[in-house]
């Protein structure tokens, strides 16, 4: 099957299940930035809530996911002030809840490897 012919197939689909289609085409490498920031805000979320360490969150996207580095090491590189500038755009234009950024004190911790693992909230899981 050619590709317009798949697409024609899951327009079809997509059309029996009441759904409507939204292509990325245009906007591929914005998207998928938007995906990444919003990945890097529930990773820190985590951490916040008490569910895993930065270190075991990095590990198990490394391992896990394949991904080169863990969001915590990602957002190390970035900065947490890049990332909750991109964050809150994100918010604004899209609205929901998980991608509101997280507070920035929170951020600092994440980004601080000698901090992270220490986090008051990391402690209670454990």
């Amino acid at each position: 099957m050619s590709e317009r012919g798949a697409l024609a197939v899951l327009e079809e689909l997509l059309m029996e299940a009441g759904l409507t289609q939204d292509s990325l085409s245009a906007r591929g490498g914005p998207a998928a930035t938007d995906l990444v920031y919003a990945s890097l805000n529930r990773a820190v979320a985590m951490v916040e809530q008490g569910y895993a360490g930065r270190k075991a969150v990095d590990t198990a996207m490394r391992l896990g996911c394949g991904l080169p580095v863990g969001p915590f090491e990602l957002l190390a590189e970035v900065g947490r002030d890049t990332v909750h500038a991109v964050l809150s755009d994100l918010h604004s234009r899209i609205g929901p809840i998980t991608c509101r950024a997280r507070h920035r004190s929170t951020m600092f911790i994440a980004a601080s490897p000698q901090a992270v693992d220490s986090h008051p909230a990391h402690a209670r899981a454990g």
